[in-house]
């Protein structure tokens, strides 16, 4: 399964965000806050679901986060979308997963599929310290992780059934020992005939020591039996072995020999010798064709010392041409530009000996308006001045319009006749027009500054007159109401709406009525009651009441469910115990008194016949009595038998049957403490409703907040009550006021006898409102007047600045030389000489810049042809490229001579090492054969036939090793050289012999052992102590099983772990070595393996190709993570494979910033080594490390580079100091609703819980990951 497109519809801060993943490796690179936490979450939702407490559901809600994705699976692309409701896309359904098997969730893919900086940190050391899940699974995957289930199986067993800390109480010994002492301190109180019992007591033990020694001379006699058959058995194999060893002394005696090694380096040193003498050959012929294919290459030393200058020339030759070409651009733009200059001036500058300029005639008519300008400025009268002011401007205006399109006009003519005026007739340069033409920059400044004052005073006058025409000479008189009135009114309102009148108080007592109303309400839905449940309610039950109440409630419906708890444990146990008694349960062990049934009536049966024959009866007289007694005899005996042979399981089915009775009658107890203390419930429940006497009950934990709201309401109901009293106590003085305004607002023409106070009220404040607005207007009329005087003198003050303007401006006309023109003239002829001037400028600085290319250009070709000349190249156009060929072929030839020398070096060296080794190997060769008497062959061959002894020798040990564990070998081959087959047969019989009279002997002590316990039980059968006894027995019995089975289980448990620890030291770890090779490759060859220490099993290793052990202290920080890292990647392979086993698709592989501390070659194998994984899994790596997109690409195919975009940016109102500053002021630092801060997460259980419920994976104990506890308050804003 791959995953190529993953799109983050609306998760998290991202909308449309969509991440493309290579078929292989893929390198996803961003900085910061670019969204690759996003991505991974985002990736983990898509395959295991939404968390309810997802902590990207901060800008969306959860029921709207959608990621989608396009999924590759089993060659079939699927377009797949994850929401809060479900996995849709593939066929089938709207919810199939079907990569999810038995186990998969979350919190194993991140942990096992996944990697991020901070696990690799951490799981590195815990693998050291032989911590954490991937250290089992190293040390474990030796010997196999079933065999190390079993060995917990049996400590969690032996641990149930014993411990030896004395607080242990729940272990099962303990618990069967209690119950034993218990039945054995109850015996003291019940004791029969104390004598009697002790003797039988002591015959028992006497008994039972017989019965041990006769067991154990039954052990012996069995292990003498078993020897015997044993030797038997191996005689054969005995004999091979002796006949073996005295092969192997004959071949000593025949002469020297050659050991394994001697054998392996007589062999490894022929060979080789044979194929050296072929690679000498082949060494010899090479260096030959070398050396005559070295003389063949000619170099032109020569040229190869111009050639950093001929590379030079080559370089910049097409440069030099561009220069060429551009000098000759720059001269024609420097034309050009001149010629736009004579093209400008043409409309100033008169032809040649005419002696005068056009712009004097262009100014020619003008003269007349400055006149007109000063005249008609007196006149009698204000208004004739104003009139003539308005008449003067219009006129100035349409001159200055005139003038404006008269020079447009003459421009445009000039520019139409270029070539009649400076362009054909005359022959002065364009820097020679333009002296002639300019008045000076002092002078000029100088008339720029009079033309925009000039022109600003008459725009002022023009717009000063324009004001005044529209002006008012005065205001429409206002209604305003009398002020006295307005008074009275005001008056009045002031006393209505005053604090402590009546009518505010009877307002402020309808609030207080209504905020009670809308408490008394509110705090009856809080509780769940309808608006009227006051109704009938009495008072509120006390604090102290409602707790007590509760509180008996909730302690009697806790023992209720402790009981009931107790019933079903209990009912449990009886299962099981009846399921244990099921399963021990076999028609073959005899009930409990089958065997004093049985002995009972062989007893009667043998009396009977005694007593026949002390009577003297002939056998006739009953012919069945002998066949019975025999019978009875015979059935007594398997009864026995069975018991004997099935005493262990009679005891366990007793035991069991004990607890079982035990247990039913804990259950009866249980059920009648269940009914008693649901009764207790019930009368609880009462007493509880009891207290809420009109009310339903609440829960009894809700009792106390129930009560304050029910507290509440009813104070806020007399609250309620109180107010609409006062409400209606202040009505009639309410009236009087309402009385008197009506009479004042009809004393000011605004009757209205029949409103309310609140109307009138209203209707005073309008009358208030247009009095205060009818002065205002007046105010306004006032100031307009005053406004107008001020603005007619304004205009004859502006009138006479205007005319100091005109008077400076013809003055400086004067000056220059210059016709009376308007401002607007000379601004036109300003700019045509700037652009004039402008036009010189580029020109000048074109012709500059061309003649510095001319010569650059004209050094180039000085330089080649010295060059050239030097070499024998013709000068021309090709020489740079001729001369660039040759040095090319020059570099070649000298890099072919190099390499030949280089190679006949190697190809000597080489031949020196072939010829010191077979110097090597032939005086090895000739020291072997000084050390056997140059018969090397005989001694080769008598080495290989010894070699194939020992193996026999060995494989002979191995068989009589385990058909005689504790014999010597040796001495068992002594004896069996010195015995014939028919001894071993007869000694054999003989044990056999022995055996079967021991058993027949312990069989009699146990029988006899049987009878006295008979015995004794019958003396503790009477009323009192023979129960107690029996209990105690069972009691004992019951001890006596679970100490055996404790030490069967601790036993197994020992040898398991001895057994196990000692394989693990011998067997190398599968994971170890596919580790090993993958930390290789990372590691670039420097650390090559890893392993268990010897002397401990729990601690890893480091190898080096120097085969040197390195422990975790010796290696950098970067060297650790990538042990780890390789640890990690094989169990991750593993993982992988078993998926593909169990028929499921494998996963996605997600490592988040696992490469931080890797340099860029150790980055750079890291990469090459999940490019080679990613062939069969998918491998995403995460990083915001930009550099590792250089060695991506070094790397060649195989990965795939996708970049996330920028962090969004962010909306910044203030500069970074007027946000400081108002942080420090607890102002707001941005505009718009600020988000409330998420309290600080204190509450690390909390934290624990919420990250386990989303699939995180933390510690019972210790630090949190910043990244978890950072989600928990994001998720909790």
């Amino acid at each position: 399964m791959r995953i190529t497109r993953l799109v983050l519809e609306r998760y998290g801060a991202f909308a449309d965000r969509a991440v493309d993943l290579g078929p292989g490796l893929t390198l996803v690179l961003g900085p910061n806050e670019t969204g690759k936490s996003t991505a991974l979450d985002a990736l983990a939702d898509l395959l295991w679901s939404i968390p309810q407490q997802s902590g990207r559901a901060f800008r969306y809600p959860r029921k709207e986060l959608r990621v989608g994705a396009r999924v590759l699976l089993d060659g079939v692309e699927h377009e797949v979308v994850r929401t809060a409701s479900g996995l849709v896309g593939f066929e089938g359904g709207g919810g199939g997963e079907p990569w999810r098997g038995d186990g998969d969730d979350r919190a194993r893919w991140l942990t096992s599929f996944g990697l991020s900086h901070e696990m690799l940190r951490l799981g590195g050391q815990d693998l050291f310290e032989a911590r954490g899940d991937l250290a089992a699974l190293v040390f474990r995957a030796r010997s196999g992780r079933s065999v190390h289930r079993l060995l917990d199986e049996l400590t969690a067993r032996a641990d149930a059934l014993y411990k030896q800390h004395r607080g242990s109480r729940s272990v099962v010994t303990r618990q069967a020992l209690e119950r034993y002492l218990e039945v054995d301190g109850e015996i003291a109180g019940a004791m029969a005939d104390a004598t009697q019992v002790r003797r039988a007591e002591e015959d028992v033990a006497a008994l039972a020591r017989r019965a041990e020694t006769a067991a154990a001379e039954l052990r012996e006699a069995e292990a003498g039996h078993l020897g015997a058959a044993a030797r038997v058995r191996v005689a054969e194999t005995a004999r091979r072995l002796a006949a073996t060893r005295r092969r192997v002394a004959e071949l000593h005696r025949a002469g020297p020999f050659l050991g394994v090694e001697g054998i392996a380096a007589w062999r490894g040193a022929t060979e080789r010798l044979e194929k050296l003498a072929g690679v000498a050959e082949d060494l010899a012929r090479e260096v030959a064709e070398t050396e005559g294919e070295r003389d063949a290459v000619r170099v032109d030393e020569a040229l190869l010392a111009d050639a950093e200058p001929v590379g030079r020339l080559y370089r910049d030759h097409a440069a030099r041409q561009d220069d060429a070409q551009r000098a000759e651009g720059e001269e024609a733009d420097a034309e050009a530009a001149d010629a736009r200059a004579r093209v400008a001036l043409a409309g100033l500058v008169a032809p040649a000996g005419s002696g005068a300029a056009g712009s004097g005639a262009a100014g020619s008519g003008a003269a007349g308006s400055g006149a007109a300008s000063g005249g008609g400025s007196a006149g009698g009268g204000r208004a004739g001045a104003e009139a003539a002011d308005a008449e003067e401007a219009k006129a100035r205006l349409g001159e200055v319009e005139r003038a404006d399109a008269g020079l447009t006009g003459a421009g445009n003519a000039g520019a139409g006749q270029a070539g009649a005026g400076p362009a054909r007739g005359d022959a002065r340069s364009v820097a020679e027009l333009l002296a002639g033409l300019w008045v000076g920059d002092d002078l000029a400044a100088e008339l720029d500054i009079a033309a925009e004052a000039l022109d600003d005073a008459e725009a002022r006058v023009v717009e000063r007159a324009r004001d005044l025409e529209g002006a008012e000479e005065g205001v429409e008189p206002l209604d305003v109401p009398d002020d006295v009135v307005a008074d009275a009114v005001r008056e009045v309102v002031a006393a209505v709406e005053g604090g402590g009148s009546a009518f505010a108080e009877l307002r402020q007592a309808r609030v207080d009525e209504a905020d009670a109303e809308r408490e008394r309400v509110g705090s009856l839905a809080a509780i769940g009651l309808p608006p009227d449940a006051l109704d009938g309610i009495g008072a509120v039950p006390s604090a102290e009441a409602v707790r007590v109440a509760g509180a008996l409630l909730v302690e009697r419906r806790k023992a209720l469910a402790d009981a009931a708890r107790l019933v079903d444990e209990g009912e449990k146990r009886v299962a099981a115990l009846l399921a244990q008694l099921d399963d021990a349960a076999t028609g073959d062990i005899p009930a409990p008194g089958a065997v004093d049934d049985a002995r009972a009536e062989r007893d009667a049966l043998l009396a009977r016949a005694l007593g026949a024959w002390l009577a003297g009866a002939a056998p006739a007289a009953d012919p069945e009595l002998p066949v019975a007694l025999e019978r009875a005899v015979a059935g007594a005996d398997r009864v026995a038998d069975r018991v004997a042979a099935h005493r262990e399981e009679a005891g366990r089915r007793a035991v069991l049957v004990a607890d079982h009775r035990h247990e039913s009658a804990e259950v009866e107890r249980c059920r009648a403490a269940v009914a008693v203390a649901a009764e207790a419930e019930r009368d609880a429940e009462r007493a509880w409703t009891a207290v809420w006497a009109g009310v339903a009950a609440p829960l009894p934990q809700d009792g106390g907040a129930f009560r304050e709201r029910l507290a509440g309401a009813l104070d806020a109901s007399g609250r309620a009550r109180v107010a609409r009293a006062r409400a209606e106590s202040l009505r009639p003085d309410v009236e009087r006021q309402r009385e008197y305004l009506a009479g004042v607002l009809a004393d000011a023409g605004r009757p209205r006898p029949d409103a309310d106070l609140e109307s009138l009220l209203v209707a005073a404040r309008a009358l208030l409102d247009e009095h205060r607005q009818a002065q205002a207007d007046l105010a306004v009329a006032r100031e307009r007047r005053a406004v107008r005087e001020r603005a007619v003198q304004d205009l004859d003050r502006l009138r006479e600045v205007r005319d100091d303007a005109a008077g400076r401006w013809a003055r400086l006309l004067a000056e220059a030389g210059l016709a009376d023109v308007p401002p607007v003239r000379w601004q036109r002829r300003r700019e045509v000489l700037e652009r004039a001037r402008e036009e010189h400028r580029r020109a000048e600085a074109h012709r500059s810049a061309a003649s510095v290319l001319r010569r650059r250009c004209a050094e180039f070709a000085d330089e080649l042809a010295l060059v050239a000349a030097r070499h024998g190249v013709p000068d021309g156009a090709g020489a740079a490229e001729e001369l660039a060929e040759r040095v090319a072929e020059a570099r070649d030839g000298a890099a072919r001579v190099r390499g030949l020398d280089e190679r006949v070096e190697r190809l000597a060296r080489r031949s020196a090492e072939v010829g010191t080794e077979r110097e090597r190997l032939t005086a090895l060769l000739d020291g072997l054969r000084a050390e056997h008497d140059d018969d090397l062959d005989a001694a080769a061959a008598r080495g290989r036939e010894l070699v194939e002894l020992a193996e026999a020798d060995r494989e002979h040990r191995a068989v009589i090793s385990a058909a005689l564990p504790d014999v010597d070998v040796d001495d068992v081959v002594d004896e069996v050289e010195a015995t014939d087959d028919d001894a071993l047969a007869l000694a054999a019989r003989a044990a056999q012999a022995r055996y079967d009279e021991a058993v027949s002997r312990h069989q009699e002590v146990r029988d006899r052992l049987a009878e006295t316990r008979v015995g004794h039980q019958e003396l503790l059968a009477r009323p009192g102590a023979a129960e107690l006894h029996a209990r105690a027995g069972e009691r004992l019995a019951e001890v006596a099983d679970r100490v055996e089975d404790y030490l069967v289980v601790e036993v197994q448990r020992r040898l398991l772990r001895r057994e196990l620890e000692a394989y693990e030291r011998k067997h190398a770890s599968p994971l170890l070595e596919a580790a090993g090779r993958l930390l290789e490759r990372l590691t670039e060859g420097r650390y090559v393996a890893l392993r268990t220490h010897q002397d401990r099993s729990a601690a890893l290793a480091v190898v080096g190709a120097d085969e040197r052990e390195r422990s975790p202290q010796e290696l950098s920080e970067g060297t650790a993570d990538q042990v780890f890292l390789a640890l990690r990647l094989a169990g991750i392979a593993s993982l992988q494979r078993e998926r593909a086993a169990r028929g499921l698709p494998v996963l996605p592989v997600v490592l988040d910033d696992v490469l931080m501390t890797f340099d860029d070659a150790r980055a750079g194998a890291a990469l090459r080594v999940m490019a080679g994984l990613a062939r069969e899994w998918q491998v995403i790596v995460l990083s915001h490390h930009g550099h590792l997109r250089d060695v991506a690409a070094s790397l060649g195919g195989g990965v795939s580079v996708a970049t996330l975009s920028s962090a969004p940016e962010l909306e910044v109102a203030r500069s970074a100091e007027e946000v400081r500053d108002a942080v420090r002021q607890a102002a707001p630092v941005a505009v718009g609703a600020a988000r409330v801060a998420a309290p600080k997460a204190t509450n690390l259980a909390a934290v624990r819980e919420w990250a386990r419920a989303n699939g995180r994976q933390v510690a019972d104990r210790g630090r949190i990951p910043a990244d978890v506890v950072e989600a928990y308050e994001l998720a909790h804003r």
